[in-house]
């Protein structure tokens, strides 16, 4: 069953040929920040993680200023620093295929009365957000309403829902109370946690996300230019969106970007995640990648692969959830090691390796973990993995067994398979 709790999906160089893709553009951005306590703005690539820094831009009497240098056009993010450090942000996207590229940003409260002027591809962006809102969002709306009454009139969620939530809470350890808000927000992916009026204005949600992914679809399929290409990559870069493609359609449509753009960074992103997301399932065989150690050596996973059953763990040290069930598999570990059993750890790291070798000595893993280091070779992607990390246990011949198993289910291999 799709991810039934889903609020909205996150919503020339017309015709431009890959060659003036490829060439550097400047464009200086000018903003004016409008109710707004903020100092510090940050710019990325869409193509980056948040995590590696990007470029902080000084806010003064309420407007900033900065000249960006581009190889390829693509789409970037503006975020407002102060949201980061509250937990919560709504990057501003834009691209800068003009001179100059003017912002007037308000309040994230406000965030549908931001104006960005500047080159084609920003009308056009700005003008397919209008549509495919005007289209869909009054029935997330009616939908949205509906909901809320129900919670008001305290018919929205079950008792089951309230017990579990109120035990996660009242946890004593972090790791009890990771496994029990994990189980909660299962129980509100799959519906579990609604009465059964609530539940079918959830499923109301699902149909609307797969009718929106499938109208924007269409737009990418029919067109060419390099805002399409970037909201296609868009459906690779967040989760929310992968259940509801289908990758034959998917392929179709990239084999045409993948002959135009040949050599655009969206390219070999989605092409790693395309063939993760066909490849990276029960019964296939893993999909074979490099990492380096910590003293620096680069190694191969296939070198490393010796046991008749390899847990593959792919973490972070700024993620929580990843270490919360890495640490779940060390008592199986220290059990079954012996017998077959072997973990290889794949940390997604940036910048450096300081909070990576911090949480190896917190946690205390006692199998190899190689680090991924600012991306650079593209691990995660590679397996489709967005989030909070992922698992996939495989035998000795390398063929994939399970996906994501929790530590219940992959004693239950082991006790199988290793006796």
């Amino acid at each position: 069953m799709k991810h039934l709790f889903k609020s909205a999906l996150i919503v020339s160089l017309c015709l431009m040929p890959a060659a003036l893709a490829a060439q550097k553009i400047t464009s200086t951005l000018k903003g004016t920040v409008v109710d707004r306590d903020s100092d510090t703005i940050i710019l990325i690539k869409d193509t980056e993680d948040l995590r590696m820094g990007g470029a902080k831009i000084p806010i003064e009497n309420n407007s900033f200023e900065y000249e960006l240098e581009v190889e390829h056009m693509k789409k970037f993010e503006l975020i407002f620093q102060d949201e980061i450090q509250r937990g919560g942000w709504r990057p501003v996207h834009f691209f800068p295929d003009s001179s100059i590229t003017e912002f007037t940003l308000h309040p994230a409260g406000e965030f549908e009365k931001n104006i960005i002027s500047g080159g084609p591809l920003n009308d056009k962006m700005a003008e397919f957000n209008d549509e495919k809102s005007e289209i869909f969002n009054p029935e997330y709306r009616r939908v949205s309403e509906i909901l809320d009454s129900l919670e008001s009139e305290g018919e929205k969620y079950t008792d089951k829902y309230f017990q579990l939530l109120e035990m996660a809470r009242e946890a004593e350890s972090r790791e009890e109370q990771s496994k029990l808000f994990g189980r909660v927000n299962e129980m509100v992916q799959t519906a579990e946690a609604f009465r059964p009026e609530a539940a079918k204005y959830y499923m109301l949600y699902d149909s609307i996300n797969q009718a929106a992914v499938n109208w924007e679809l269409g737009y990418i399929k029919d067109r060419d230019d390099i805002f399409y290409y970037s909201q296609l990559f868009e459906f690779f870069k967040y989760s929310q969106y992968h259940e509801y493609l289908d990758p034959v359609i998917v392929d179709e449509i990239f084999q045409k970007y993948q002959l135009g753009y040949p050599d655009h960074p969206y390219t070999e992103e989605i092409a790693n995640r395309l063939k993760g997301m066909k490849i990276a399932l029960p019964g296939n065989e893993y999909i074979d990648f490099s990492a380096q150690t910590i003293e620096g050596e680069t190694l191969s996973v296939s070198e490393l692969i010796e046991g008749e059953v390899t847990l593959l763990d792919f973490w972070a040290s700024w993620c929580s959830p990843c270490r919360t069930r890495s640490k779940s598999i060390i008592p199986l570990y220290q059990q079954y090691n012996e017998k077959g059993f072997d973990v290889i750890g794949v940390a997604r790291e940036f910048n450096n390796t300081d909070a990576f070798e911090i949480a190896m000595e917190t946690d205390g893993y006692p199998w190899i973990s190689l680090i991924d280091l600012d991306d650079k070779h593209n691990v995660w992607s590679k397996y489709n993995i967005t989030g909070s990390g992922a698992m996939f246990l495989v035998d000795s011949e390398g063929v994939i067994l399970a996906v994501n198993p929790d530590a219940e289910e992959v004693e239950k291999i082991l006790s199988e398979r290793l006796r």
